[in-house]
Formats: structure tokens, C-alpha cells, sequence
């Protein structure tokens, strides 16, 4: 979870400091939630609690450093059923790549919409 608030929603990069001032929202760590002033929230876990995932529901996830998740197969089960909102729920996945069996099952999938793309700095 440190690292969904330190990277995802404080960093540098992370959602907090994207927004415009008029649109930025605020993190609320004891309900591990992110609040727009438009009311649109985004709920944030983490792989160590798959179970966590279970009766969520959402149109957009957003699945960082998804090769370092520690229990990555049950936390990606457990994502896809909450993906049930609106007429085509979406998923964007980010993560520095490593050699394992989830991520290149993944990449394999026909029916997804990939769009890999690598930055060098």
C-alpha cells in the first residue's frame, strides 16, 4: 500500500500530481481512497490481499508494477470480476518488465488490446 500512495497517487507522476489545480483530488489513507471534486473516486489495493479485491466493482482499474505483485495470479482473478461497470470496462496495466509466466500470458492474450511501449531515459 506504501507504494500505491507514494508512486500512484503522491509521486511525482501519480494522480494527485497530474490533475489540474481546479480538478486535483485529495487521498484519503484511512479509507485508501482518492476523491475528485467532481465526487468520481478510485479505491486502492494492493496484491499483498487479493481477497480484498472481492465485491468491488469498477469501469477502470489501474494495475501498477504488475510484475512485482506478490500473489499476481489471485489479485489478477480477483480484478477482472470487479471489472463489471458500464458497457466496456478498461484496464491499464504499467510495470517494469520481468520474466514472469502472468505478464507473458498476458502479452499472449488475442482478445486484448495491447499497446506496449517502452521509454528510455
Amino acid at each position: 500500500m506504501a507504494d500505491v500512495r507514494d508512486v500512484m497517487v503522491e509521486g511525482p507522476s501519480g494522480l494527485i500530481a497530474i490533475a489540474s489545480p481546479n480538478e486535483r483530488p485529495r487521498w484519503i489513507a484511512s479509507k485508501r481512497r482518492v476523491e475528485w471534486p467532481s465526487g468520481a473516486q478510485a479505491l486502492a489495493f494492493s496484491s499483498e490481499d487479493p481477497d480484498a479485491l472481492r465485491g468491488h466493482q469498477a469501469h477502470i482499474a489501474w494495475a501498477d508494477e504488475f510484475a512485482k505483485w506478490r500473489h499476481m495470479e489471485e489479485t489478477w482473478d480477483m480484478l477482472q470480476f470487479g471489472l463489471r461497470l458500464g458497457e466496456m470496462p478498461r484496464q491499464v496495466v504499467t510495470t517494469t518488465p520481468r520474466p514472469v509466466s502472468a505478464l507473458k500470458r498476458l502479452l499472449a492474450l488475442q482478445n486484448y488490446r495491447l499497446s506496449c511501449q517502452v521509454c528510455m531515459t
